[in-house]
């Protein structure tokens, strides 16, 4: 026999939230995604020479250091459309930045390479080779 300090949890209702493992705050303001707005806000600063570090931009603007890495590579390739569809949603700032890391690499590759280390470049690789993978491609 049970005494009456017993508490049944048979009949006991545990509510759970609809909105279990989601984040309560806002992904979207304005329209816009407001983690990439934050991180390409840092990324601005820091390419800008308004902050020291990659963590201090992330700092202020309460973002993190991944996605601020990910904005700098989006605005060093430039390209406005592609911006903005992450900042509308329409594309992982993420998965961006990781497509189109290499094009940014290999341009600030070659635009910090001085006239002398460009044409050892071209000589090494063949000029008939680069005129075939890279000019023919972009002239077509």
């Amino acid at each position: 026999m049970l005494d009456r300090t017993h508490i049944s949890l048979t009949n006991f209702k545990v509510q759970t939230s609809r909105r279990r493992n989601k984040s309560s705050r806002r992904h979207f303001r304005n329209g816009q995604r407001a983690a990439a707005l934050r991180a390409i806000t840092a990324g601005r600063l820091y390419l800008d020479k308004a902050v020291p570090t990659l963590a201090a931009a992330a700092s202020a603007c309460g973002s993190n250091v991944n996605y601020v890495q990910a904005a700098v590579v989006l605005l060093r390739y430039g390209d406005n459309v592609l911006i903005e569809a992450v900042l509308n949603g329409a594309a992982s700032i993420l998965e961006a930045a990781h497509a189109r890391r290499p094009v940014v690499e290999l341009t600030r590759a070659y635009r910090t390479a001085d006239p002398v280390d460009r044409i050892l470049w071209a000589e090494r690789e063949g000029v008939e080779k680069i005129f075939t993978d890279v000019l023919e491609p972009a002239i077509a």
